[in-house]
């Protein structure tokens, strides 16, 4: 029937996609890759930089829509919190004033935006601002950064504690220091433990929180269950297995879908929190019950 047609895809995140930021560190490169034993600058440093902020999100089931900066307007900020409750801004190096300014009332409106390494660093030429990173954004962020380092080995970082933040730093590191803002994970290094990893600042109505390195895997899954607590995101269907992921529409009639997918090879299992009915087998499931996905298979519920 007509169930699926005109879906709503639910996107707490938006995510900003700079070609101009990508093109600026294609030809002076961030970050390092390894060339028959000699470091080397990488032309994929944005990409690198970029897609681990991406998975950051996806691994915590929070669905995505990435925009341009043209696609922003100010006067729109407050429809855009309605729709994105997260804003993260990863590797915005090549960055226009304007942009700045949006995500600085977005955060005093009411929104959670997310720093990335070296957003707001640089002009809309590409050179750097003569204001102390990260520029327009310092007095929302609570925080600032004199220095930057590249990361030769990977880094552990450790949350505060009720935080669950563990995991790894990739590749760089902004060296923050705190004004305002709270230290939410450190590195474990001896240097590199006078430096926050990560912090956060309560802005006007809205928070900034900031990422000062790229995050592996680990940090960037924790990472993102911690941001996702922040907007009291719920999901009725949890799994433990790396191979599911859960996302979720709105029906045109107001109704919730979720939609689940096992990308794996073994039959995986699915927790559920709420009744629920699957559209495919036509089966009901209560509250508390655990249900089978198949290898490589689907089921939808509402």
């Amino acid at each position: 029937n007509d169930l699926f047609q005109d879906l709503k895809p639910h996107s707490p995140v938006a995510l900003i996609y700079s070609p101009e930021s990508k093109w600026a560190m294609e030809f002076q490169p961030l970050l390092r890759k390894n060339i028959n034993g000699l470091h080397a600058g990488d032309p994929k440093t944005y990409d690198r930089i970029f897609n681990s902020f991406y998975e950051m999100f996806f691994d915590a089931d929070l669905g995505i829509n990435i925009y341009g900066i043209n696609q922003l307007e100010i006067n729109e900020v407050k429809n855009f919190i309605k729709k994105h409750p997260i804003l993260c801004v990863p590797g915005y190096f090549v960055a226009e004033d304007k942009a700045l300014e949006f995500f600085d009332h977005y955060a005093k409106n009411g929104g959670h935006l997310i720093l990335g390494t070296r957003t707001g660093y640089g002009t809309s030429l590409g050179t750097a601002r003569t204001t102390v990173a990260p520029g327009l954004l310092r007095k929302g962020a609570g925080v600032h950064y004199n220095e930057s380092t590249n990361l030769n080995k990977k880094i552990e970082v450790i949350g505060r504690d009720g935080t669950m933040i563990s995991g790894n730093a990739l590749g760089w590191s902004d060296l923050l220091i705190c004004e305002e803002a709270e230290v939410i994970a450190k590195y474990k290094d001896p240097f590199l433990s006078n430096y926050a990893a990560i912090t956060s600042n309560s802005y006007e109505k809205g928070r900034v929180t900031v990422i000062g390195t790229i995050p592996d895997q680990e940090l960037g899954e924790s990472l993102g269950n911690w941001i996702s607590s922040s907007i009291s995101h719920v999901n009725p269907l949890f799994s433990s297995s790396e191979s599911v992921t859960i996302s979720s529409a709105t029906s045109k009639d107001n109704r919730n879908l979720y939609f689940v997918f096992n990308w794996g090879w073994e039959t995986a299992s699915v927790a559920i929190s709420k009744d629920l009915h699957d559209v495919v087998s036509g089966n009901n499931y209560r509250s508390g019950e655990t249900i089978k996905i198949d290898s490589w298979g689907v089921a939808i519920f509402i």
